[in-house]
């Protein structure tokens, strides 16, 4: 069942820009977790979904562009959806418009960064996109306290707490469960 931020009650009659997107929560081995930093605002890697591709290649793809480092399908298990549907989001030119977002979460394992392998857009570069490993349990903190300036950074925030109470309510009180069935019968 996917998840659905309205909190302005939006009818999809008032949407006038849809996206589909992808994005991961890699985690190492210490509960550390990989952030992006990207036009002042702190994310998850991934990005936009292309024509034609499905979520969990686009996800494969980004992870490749971003971090630098390939993922198989099978090294990324899926999360939930997030509808969210944003009211007068301010776009980088200035205007207004009310959108619906549609992010498809992954998690897996962090495989650590090769800056060389990046492929970095021209966003990218030119809204100083940079990654970062922070302790997963002060994700929400720094979300929180980020100190930018900018105005789309409240529908950032509102995205992450959601899938981060999805994540500790549901998967990983199941990912414990399934990795410990898996071990006991190694």
């Amino acid at each position: 069942m996917s998840l659905i931020i309205n909190d302005n009650n939006l009818k999809l009659s008032s949407i006038h820009e849809f996206k589909n997107k992808v994005r991961a929560i890699l985690l190492d081995s210490d509960k550390n977790v990989l952030i992006a930093y990207y036009g002042g605002v702190i994310l998850f890697p991934g990005g936009g979904i292309d024509y034609g591709e499905s979520a969990s290649i686009a996800i494969m793809r980004e992870l490749k562009e971003e971090i630098g480092i390939s993922y198989k399908e099978d090294e990324l298990e899926y999360l939930n959806t997030v509808s969210h549907y944003q009211d007068n989001y301010p776009c980088q030119d200035g205007h207004l418009v009310n959108r619906l977002i549609t992010t498809h979460y992954y998690v897996g394992e962090f495989k650590g960064i090769k800056r060389n392998n990046q492929k970095l857009t021209i966003n990218e570069k030119t809204y100083n996109f940079k990654l970062d490993v922070v302790p997963f349990e002060q994700l929400e903190e720094l979300v929180l306290n980020n100190p930018t300036d900018n105005p789309r950074n409240r529908f950032f925030i509102e995205e992450i707490k959601t899938i981060l109470k999805e994540y500790h309510s549901n998967y990983s009180r199941t990912h414990i469960l399934r990795k410990g069935k898996k071990d006991e019968h190694r």
